[in-house]
């Protein structure tokens, strides 16, 4: 029983062992994409083949950088013009790599905010961290895990955190 209740504290802190590499994401330039598809294990296939493993679609103010993993997890990169990654989200199988997809510092604002949380109103369920350097959601169960994360002051103008998903 209390491996549930501590559940949503499992799926923040315990991801963290799954990655060993410290390579920063979130908040970093563009040019971490790639080294995180590596680092994931996301191999990249042929258009042809029918799934395209690095996806790359432009809006006005920013563009998607989305990487398949193997499991048929999705992670999506959100980059600002300027080349910055400014919101990740991820849906499918399992939780990527947190250490890998938000960085050392992001991670760990998480999971201080995370734990003064649970300090105050221990629960269960989707993990929800709000501060001023970054807002992380996860949820789901397994086989259908969902979450985003993005970092507030490099939102693009005009864009909406819901559009980050």
């Amino acid at each position: 029983m209390i491996f549930f209740r501590h559940y949503g504290l499992a799926a923040v802190l315990g991801l963290v062992c799954w990655s060993g590499y410290a390579n920063a994401t979130l908040g970093q330039a563009q040019d971490s994409i790639e080294t995180d598809r590596l680092n994931m294990g996301a191999v990249r296939q042929s258009a042809g083949a029918g799934a395209v493993t690095m996806r790359a679609a432009a809006s006005g103010s920013y563009t998607v950088q989305q990487i398949a993993l193997t499991d048929s997890t999705v992670v999506r990169e959100y980059v600002n013009v300027s080349g910055v990654v400014f919101g990740v989200a991820w849906q499918g199988a399992s939780i990527p790599p947190l250490r890998q997809v938000l960085g050392d510092e992001a991670l760990a604002q998480t999971q201080a905010a995370y734990q003064a949380q649970q300090a105050v109103t221990p629960r269960r369920g989707p993990v929800y961290v709000a501060t001023d350097a970054i807002v992380f959601h996860s949820g789901g169960h397994p086989q259908a895990f969902v979450g985003s994360a993005y970092v507030p002051r490099l939102l693009p103008a005009g864009v909406s955190p819901s559009d980050i998903r």
